[in-house]
Order: structure tokens, then sequence, then C-alpha cells
């Protein structure tokens, strides 16, 4: 460690006196480790800096040729960088730049998100004036959890971490609080869609309907009406595979965002796989290009990237079929995901194509398990 700090040689001494060369070096104490024979009449070793100019004092009358092939250390880094004063500089900077900003938190990450959203929590933190930017001293993680809890019912235990420049806030949701029952006004269930039920469980009431039977919207599944003018609220629940149909056509002529040609460049810095904040783009729609990264060799692995953000305008253009196609197959399944209950449980989907004058159609069939009985007064003619 000591001669890597102040610096070594390693060398190749030629002539006919080698051991007696070698003898003198140790008696004198010089650090010289390492040592070979390369050949009949040469050796090599390493020595020390300060134990280098002091060999040329012992090879009087020897006759002996000392020749340095490397060179290694802190010194001889320093030596190096002297002509390139400004690469060092550039070092200096950066490292200072660095320096301040690992005071900041620069990054939030958020765990355990599911009914709860990130940017719900985000907002929360906003509201506690915490967010990017923020001095890591202005962030006290033993109460912010708490706080954190307070803000929403459905999060049963959050918890927040500081790890440098990453504020890592952890979350975990309470479980979906029982529907609780209360008796009021007698009420049926009726079929909310069509279907064709797989099972009907009446925890109140009378099931009119059994598995395998084909029912209609609107139907009563479940009366509340027991008869001898017993009257009570129904519960329960009709499991029912539901059929659903959605279609969407991309037409051929469409406005799509294109670039016009306007460009900002700019180059990100990152550091341990943290990218520094980079500058506002001044487009509100854009479209990125980034380069192949660069690291810088040196203590700290600095990567430099290029980046070309072109900006996008909405131009009219025709697209042929097959680009056509993934757009239409896309719109059809954003419609099934807002059509299909969140609770129910898709079976199969069968997807049809059709093209025409129209542009590209995907029709998408679904079969979907659900609960489809809802609540409703009882029938008029048991009022």
């Amino acid at each position: 460690m000591w001669n890597s700090l102040a610096g070594y040689v390693m060398i190749q001494v030629r002539g006919t006196g080698l051991e007696r060369f070698m003898n003198r070096a140790l008696r004198e104490g010089l650090e010289i480790w390492g040592i070979s024979r390369t050949g009949r009449n040469t050796i090599s070793a390493y020595v020390s800096v300060e134990g280098f100019y002091a060999l040329h004092k012992l090879n009087r009358g020897l006759r002996c040729r000392i020749r340095i092939l490397e060179k290694h250390g802190l010194p001889i880094a320093l030596s190096r960088l002297r002509s390139r004063k400004i690469m060092a500089f550039g070092w200096i900077a950066v490292l200072a730049v660095l320096l301040v900003a690992s005071r900041f938190v620069w990054f939030l990450r958020i765990e355990g998100c599911d009914r709860v959203s990130e940017a719900q929590i985000v907002e929360t933190l906003a509201d506690m004036g915490i967010h990017t930017g923020i001095s890591r001293g202005n962030v006290i993680t033993s109460g912010l959890g708490q706080a954190i809890m307070a803000t929403d019912g459905r999060i049963a235990w959050a918890g927040a971490e500081l790890y440098g420049v990453v504020l890592q806030i952890s979350i975990r949701e309470a479980g979906e609080t029982p529907e609780i029952f209360s008796e009021g006004e007698p009420q049926s269930l009726y079929a909310a869609k069509d279907g064709v039920l797989r099972r009907i469980t009446p925890l109140s009431g009378k099931a009119l309907f059994n598995a395998g039977d084909a029912v209609f919207e609107g139907q009563e599944l479940i009366t509340g009406d027991l008869g001898n003018d017993i009257a009570v609220q129904a519960r329960g629940e009709a499991i029912a595979r539901v059929l659903y149909r959605f279609s969407y056509t991309a037409a051929f002529e469409q406005v799509l965002p294109a670039p016009n040609g306007n460009v900002f460049t700019y180059t990100e810095v990152s550091l341990l796989g943290y990218s520094m904040p980079g500058p506002g783009i001044p487009f509100e729609n854009y479209q990125e290009d980034r380069g192949m990264p660069h690291t810088l060799s040196g203590v700290l692995p600095i990567q430099i990237i290029n980046i070309a953000c072109w900006e996008l305008t909405p131009k009219p253009c025709n697209l042929t079929e097959a680009e056509l196609l993934p757009m239409a197959r896309e719109g059809a399944e954003k419609l099934m995901e807002q059509g299909v209950e969140k609770s129910a449980r898709i079976l199969s989907v069968q997807s049809e194509e059709q093209t025409d004058e129209a542009g590209v159609t995907v029709i998408l069939n679904v079969i979907a398990e659900e609960n489809i009985a809802r609540s409703g007064a009882l029938n008029a003619r048991n009022e």
C-alpha cells in the first residue's frame, strides 16, 4: 500500500556483475522486491522511487545498465495529470458538484402500492413539503411513516428510509373492509346483465333460478318476498358467465405526432446508477433519442449520455393495414379494460379482424365470470 502511494518502478539491470550489484543494494537496505532473471545477463525487479535514484551510486565499477520498464503509484499519476490540467480541473469540479448534490434528495422510490396509487403518495409528500431537491437534513424519517398513514385509511403501515440521494417510502395496505349489512326496506336482487348462471347463493331471501339457467338483464334472481306477507332484504350472490363484445376501428387516415425539425440536446450525467437532474425540456411533446453511454475512467464510475429531444406536432398521414392493426388491437383492449368489471374473472378472449373502406377493425369476444346480482325494490306486484 505504501509503495503504491509513494510510487515505485519496474527496472531491468543488464551487465556481467549482476549478483554483486544486487548484494550491494541489499546491504544498503534499499527496497527491492520481485527479483527475477530474464536472461543470461539481465534481471528485472521492483524498486521504490527513492531507491531507484540510490541505485546509480551502487553501480560504480560494475558496468551495469539500469533501465526503467514500468512506472506505478500516485506520484506517477499526478505527474501525468500536470500536462492535462483541464481534465484535472474538470474532475475536481465534477467531484465538487457530486459532493454538494449528495446533500439533497433527488429520487423518490415508493413500494407496496396497489389500491393506493404512487401519484397519491407523491402528492401527500408534496403537501408535507417533501419533494425532489429537498435537503436531506429537512427529511425526518422517524415520523414520516406515521404522517403518511394518517392521510389514508387504506394504509395499514408506512415507513421511510434515506439511501444516499434516494428517499424510499414503503407502505402496507390494509385488507378490504368487509361489507356490513344492515336491515332496511325489503328488496330483491336482480340481474345487472345477461348471462348463464354458474351458481346462485342466497344469504337471505329465496333463489328463483338454478345453476345453468340463462338469465336476462332486469330479471329477479333472489326475491325478498317469502310469502304470507313476509318480506326481507334479499342478500346473496349470483355468479354467471357473461359475454362481452368490444369493437374498435382504426381509420386509414390518422393524425399522429411527428418530428417538425426542432431539436433540444443535452448531456445526462449519472453516478452509481443515479442520474443528475437534467434541464427542462422546452417541448410539450417530444421524442427522445439516447446516444451510446460513455464511462469516464477514474475513481468514480461516471457515465455520460448525449440525449436529443425532437419536438412532435400533429400531422395527418395515411397508414397501411399492417400499421393500423396494432392500433386497432390496442383500442379494443382498452375498451375491454374499461368495460369488464374489475372483480370479474376473464375466462377467454377471442379476436376477430376486419378490413374495409372505413379502416381496420378488431373485435374482441370476451367471456367473463362475475357476480351479476344487483339490489332493487321488490316487484310492484308485491308492494
